[in-house]
This record gives C-alpha cells, structure tokens and sequence, in this order.
C-alpha cells in the first residue's frame, strides 16, 4: 500500500520468485497519497502463489473491506497454498451494545483503520463461508497483539476445531 515502502523492498529484498507490487489503495495513516480506493482487484497478480503474507493488512481493513480481499485471496492460491495474516479478535458477547450485523471495534474515530478488532465468530463463520479451513493460529502472548491466523483451502489441510480463544490473547474471552 505504501509506494515508498514497496520501492525499498523492490530494490532491497526482490530476487528471482519473490517481487512487491504496489497496491494503489487509499489508507489515511499509512498511505495518503495513494488514489482513494477502498478495494481494487488483486487475483490478476496470480493464480499459484504458495504463500501470501498479509502481516498487519486485516488489521487495517474495515469489514467490508476484509471480506473482499479475502475473496480476492482465494482465487491466488495454489491448491496447497495457505494465507498467513496477523489479526485482532475480541469475543462480541462480552459487548452486548452490539448487533448481529456488528463484528468489528475500531479505536480510533479520526481513523478507524488504526486498528480493526474482529469478533472470532464472525471470523471463523466468514472464513468457512469462503472456502477456507483455519489450519493454524499462533495466538498473541500478550492481549491486544497480532494473532497470527494460517488459511489454507485445500482438503489435505486438516480443519482446526477451535471453539474459544485464549482469554490472554482476545478480548472479552
């Protein structure tokens, strides 16, 4: 998302199977000068990837946002490729102001996207929906940290039955 960040990446760390594209979408904290897209495509970059790294991306998108780009991810995935992406789950029945239709906690009215926290229900609910198996999740150590959350679609993956998050690392848990 940041074209500087991307750039530096590019001439730093890019070699033969791994390159940075930038993504021209609009983020108030981390990329303003970027045009103001909320979402633009990304399964034109693939079709095969083995890996997608989406380190501290989900807890910057709204969830409209999420839903899309994890749609998007879905069809860039290898048949025994998996998502890595961090996250921030609160448990929603420990705010009991919340809709049905609610799933998120934002921290900051300036800007929402500081830090998007997620309700685990709804994120195992949409993450099934969407084909995906959680195979993985390396829970935060310290509450209001980065969970690190492995997706994978293909049936060799075995489905982790989690039913509750530990109370150290999600809120309300």
């Amino acid at each position: 998302v940041n074209r500087r960040m991307i750039d530096w990446c590019t001439h730093n760390l890019a070699r033969p199977g791994v390159s940075f594209i930038h993504h021209d979408v609009w983020s108030r904290w981390y990329a303003p000068d970027n045009s103001r897209n909320r979402v633009l495509p990304l399964a034109s970059a693939g079709s095969d990837f083995s890996l997608i790294e989406a380190n501290s991306v989900f807890t910057h998108l709204l969830e409209d946002q999420t839903v899309y780009y994890l749609e998007q991810m879905s069809s860039m995935l290898a048949p025994a490729g998996l998502i890595r992406a961090t996250w921030f789950f609160i448990n929603k029945k420990a705010f009991p102001m919340m809709s049905d239709s609610q799933n998120t906690v934002l921290i900051d009215e300036e800007d929402p996207t500081k830090a998007v926290f997620y309700d685990w229900e709804f994120f195992v609910r949409t993450t099934r929906r969407l084909g995906y198996r959680i195979v993985k999740v390396e829970w935060a150590l310290n509450l209001g940290l980065h969970n690190t959350v492995f997706l994978g679609r293909d049936d060799t993956f075995a489905e982790l039955l989690i039913t509750t998050p530990p109370g150290t690392s999600c809120l309300g848990f």
